[in-house]
């Protein structure tokens, strides 16, 4: 008998969404979340109904004992957001990385067959920033914090501990545990804190001149691809230990971003160019090389596409008329 599948973070953006996908494949699904970023809205309730649901902070060493053993295990949760990097870089650091530290005992303990997690592009964000890696971005490329502390690096440190822990439990456990970096996954349902809604709402509330935050350069993957590559990469009889995650195929600017929405919706503005957040990368776009030569598989879903869903989605939640 299949053993159940684990997915921490699972009333998260990615996380339902994967959860969907996992319940549809006929899988046992358990979903722990401490609903602090996570939501208990009508689509969870919807998607989770078949599934069992934890709350629970994995922070706390004892978390997921009661829960028994699990196949695979996806571990999305994290505590993340530019404010709360900025204001709490120490919570944000316990939480990632005890919560890892847990997922991972407690997966070596109880034989999981394969533990997933996510990862980020922040990772090696200050290595593009200093020449150090080109841009699409493989993962083979160095790592680097700067000595001069920075809250918004500890989500980063926090990920790349993660990485060094997916090596670190394969080489002392034999667990197969698998570092995906996801690099700007976008698409419905993906709360109010990064920069696609952000924009749909100033468009939605028709604000004119359009305030855009920085002139920032990035590559936005539609969440149907990523879980795409992701679950795809089951079929792979030994993955590597980090792998990008993303949509390499078009790098757009913070501003034409803007006016790609603005076609979207029918309706334009004056865009207004204001400074970037402290410490947002200039550039960020993966060499998605390796997931398609392990898959086969590329990104479906054009910008345009995804961001017209994305869109829709947004605008009837808000309730404005099409």
């Amino acid at each position: 008998m299949a053993k159940p599948v684990l997915v921490t973070g699972g009333a998260g953006f990615i996380g339902l969404h994967l959860v969907d996908r996992l319940v549809a494949e006929g899988a046992e699904v358990v979903v722990v979340d401490d609903f602090r970023r996570g939501r208990q809205d009508r689509l969870f309730e919807a998607v989770a109904a078949p599934c069992r649901v934890v709350e629970a902070d994995l922070a706390d060493r004892h978390s997921l004992a009661p829960l028994g053993e699990f196949g695979d295990v996806y571990h999305l949760a994290a505590s993340v957001g530019a404010a709360l990097v900025t204001w709490n870089p120490a919570e944000v650091l316990r939480n990632n990385v005890l919560s890892t530290v847990h997922v991972l005992d407690h997966a070596a303990a109880g034989g999981a067959d394969r533990v997933w997690l996510a990862s980020t592009s922040e990772v090696y964000a200050a290595s593009v920033e200093r020449g150090l890696a080109s841009v699409p971005t493989a993962e083979t490329v160095p790592v680097l914090f700067e000595a001069r502390y920075q809250p918004r690096s500890a989500y980063a440190v926090s990920k790349h501990v993660g990485e060094q822990l997916a090596h670190a439990f394969r080489h002392q456990h034999g667990l197969q545990v698998v570092a995906c970096r996801f690099h700007n996954v976008y698409g419905p349902r993906m709360g109010h804190d990064h920069v696609i809604p952000q924009l749909v709402a100033r468009i939605l509330d028709r604000v004119d001149p359009f305030p855009v935050y920085g002139d920032q350069r990035r590559s936005y993957c539609y969440v149907d691809d990523a879980l795409n590559m992701l679950l795809q990469l089951r079929d792979v009889p030994n993955p590597p230990v980090v792998v990008n995650i993303g949509n390499g195929d078009e790098e757009i600017s913070a501003a034409d971003l803007a006016r790609r929405l603005f076609v979207v919706a029918g309706w334009s503005a004056s865009v207004e160019v204001h400074p970037a957040p402290p410490g947002s990368p200039d550039r960020r776009c993966p060499d998605i090389g390796l997931a398609a030569e392990l898959t086969g598989l590329r990104p479906a879903w054009p910008l345009d596409k995804g961001l017209e869903e994305t869109f829709a989605w947004y605008r009837h939640e808000a309730g404005a008329p099409a």
